[in-house]
């Protein structure tokens, strides 16, 4: 199914039902992806690069690929070299609310996830913050924890749909986005609004009232959030080591 049949998704509800991290340091052997019974996985390559193989597929993969498997379907990772390798796998439902019947039960259905079996690569640095999140609140100590991951996975989905969704036609939406990319890959640089507009071809007080219609975040705002997440990261890895 294409993703233009989804841009109704009131009555959609997505449940996530198990999370995984794979981290290695030094990443030669295959990684074989266990399926959710009867769930989609959603794999998500946070560090390093390989080759995946899928029933009938073989797909070159990098930090910042998504790719949604069908349930059943065989998922093994190749990775490439001896560089480390971090993936996260989410297992989940996707079911369409029915209303209610004249007894008053709920009914729902199980639905077809769209563009299931198709890569699609998201900046890494806001992909690995979105997993990192919904991963920390799913394996949580409490069941508030684990309730506040279902909000954390949709997050995750937004943004998926919102790239699936992209119109092509639509210029101005396609330079915002090319300068959110920009922003993930080069918010450690020197960046100032004038600098932004001038890559975008837009004038700085227009960038800055788009930018936050579109992602409800002022363009530098958004850089302070990512050098901070940045931050927090490098905390919790030497903490770790």
């Amino acid at each position: 199914m294409q993703a233009d049949g989804w841009k109704d998704l009131d009555h959609l509800w997505f449940k996530l039902r198990k999370a995984r991290r794979i981290a290695k340091k030094s990443a030669q052997a295959g990684i074989s992806v266990p399926q959710g019974r009867g769930s989609y996985t959603l794999l998500s390559v946070t560090e390093g690069r390989g080759v995946l193989l899928t029933d009938g597929q073989a797909f070159g993969v990098e930090e910042g690929t998504i790719y949604v498997a069908e349930p059943g379907e065989s998922i093994t990772l190749l990775p490439e070299g001896e560089a480390a390798m971090e993936l996260y796998m989410f297992h989940f439902d996707v079911m369409r609310d029915l209303g209610r019947d004249t007894a008053g039960d709920s009914r729902a259905e199980l639905q077809p996830m769209p563009q299931a079996g198709k890569p699609l690569r998201i900046p890494p640095v806001s992909l690995s913050a979105m997993c990192r999140a919904a991963y920390g609140s799913m394996t949580g100590q409490s069941g508030l924890e684990r309730f506040r991951s279902q909000f954390m996975f949709q997050e995750l989905l937004h943004r998926v749909f919102n790239e699936w969704m992209a119109e092509p036609s639509d210029e101005l939406n396609i330079a915002l986005e090319h300068l959110r990319t920009y922003i993930e890959q080069h918010y450690y640089e020197p960046l100032s609004v004038k600098r932004l507009a001038g890559l975008s071809k837009i004038s700085p007080r227009h960038l800055v009232q788009m930018f936050k219609d579109k992602y409800k975040v002022e363009p530098m705002e958004y850089v302070r959030s990512l050098r901070l997440q940045r931050r927090k990261t490098k905390t919790m890895t030497a903490g770790q080591a």
